[in-house]
């Protein structure tokens, strides 16, 4: 919890609030709810939550990646997911016709998995990211992904060069 809450703190993030009154906290507007723990403590909580709520929200139980043996227990309404999101950044922006890809480490990532593309797990994610992951990369600690987004757009710009010689020439 050190870590997440120093990485938040760095970021001054101004959404984060320190509350114990869950009554309060789900009367305002929240799009994720994060509580990290080991699993036997969060594991009967994420039951109640899903049987309860499972309707409404989105839930996610799963041990981090960057802090082993530490979970995440996420909370959020089913409409605040990335592939929600996408899709509402596609239909804003009139995109929705380009390659769409995405990267990602963990399951709260797979429904974003699915609608993309080009769906690119970094090799130390979850398993079950990695059955829809088209293609995969080295891992978060190596910079995978901006090594890959790089080497991608070399790769297309060269590409446009060569069709370019072609017009031309």
């Amino acid at each position: 919890m050190d870590y997440y809450l120093n990485e938040r703190l760095y970021a001054k993030d101004k959404r984060l609030k320190k509350d114990y009154d869950l009554n309060r906290i789900f009367s305002e507007q929240v799009v994720c709810l994060t509580f990290i723990h080991r699993r036997e403590k969060l594991e009967e909580f994420y039951h109640q939550i899903l049987e309860e709520f499972g309707s409404v929200v989105e839930v996610h139980l799963f041990e981090n990646l960057y802090s082993p043996g530490w979970y995440w227990f996420q909370i959020h309404d089913k409409k605040a997911t990335k592939d929600q999101a996408i899709r509402t950044l596609q239909q804003q922006y009139g995109v929705s016709d380009y390659q769409l890809t995405v990267f990602g480490d963990e399951i709260n990532d797979i429904k974003m998995f699915k609608i993309a593309d080009r769906a690119i797990a970094v090799s130390n994610a979850k398993g079950a990211l990695m059955e829809v992951a088209t293609q995969f990369i080295g891992t978060n600690e190596e910079d995978s992904v901006i090594k890959f987004i790089m080497k991608d757009h070399d790769s297309r710009r060269n590409q446009e060069q060569k069709l370019e010689r072609i017009v031309f020439d």
